[in-house]
């Protein structure tokens, strides 16, 4: 058997664009992923199954929070276009607060050669991190990213 070289895509070469959150804080991001799920048909004294709904899995961002831009602010204000805690006042999802995501995984040379769009995100939940003068490690943001569904192109 002969070794064909190839290129790998690596894990670290990657872009997640957001409108409103800047790309450069983005740390890490987990990728698409969808279950299916099943419909056991019983029959006499077996069964079968067949593909029941599809439904896509939440990912997980991590971003970096420099002092400017603020990732925290960045990430706050697209909370507000979900729910307004001042106001009380929610938002519409299609026109407000959900947005579409691009997760891109770029070669050696920056260009994307794989790109996931995920279609009608939301943050489902946020977490601003910690602050604890006994660490010398970058204060950082998590994110639970919800949404309809992702294609790949």
């Amino acid at each position: 058997m002969i070794f064909t070289p190839f290129e790998p895509k690596v894990a670290f070469r990657h872009k997640l664009l957001i409108n409103g959150i800047t790309a450069f804080v983005c740390k890490a991001t987990s990728m698409p992923s969808i279950d299916n799920g099943e419909i056991v048909i019983d029959y006499i004294n077996t069964d079968f199954k067949v593909k029941g709904k599809s439904r896509w899995q939440d990912i997980t961002v991590t971003l970096y929070d420099p002092v400017d831009p603020s990732a925290a602010k960045e990430v706050h204000d697209w909370i507000k276009t979900h729910h307004n805690s001042e106001s009380g006042v929610d938002g519409f999802a299609f026109s407000e607060y959900k947005k579409d995501i691009t997760i891109q995984a770029l070669d050696p040379h920056g260009s994307p050669v794989e790109i996931w769009t995920i279609h009608g995100a939301f943050i489902g939940a946020s977490n601003w991190g910690d602050m604890d003068w006994a660490t010398d490690e970058a204060k950082t943001i998590e994110l639970t990213i919800k949404y309809d569904y992702a294609v790949l192109s």
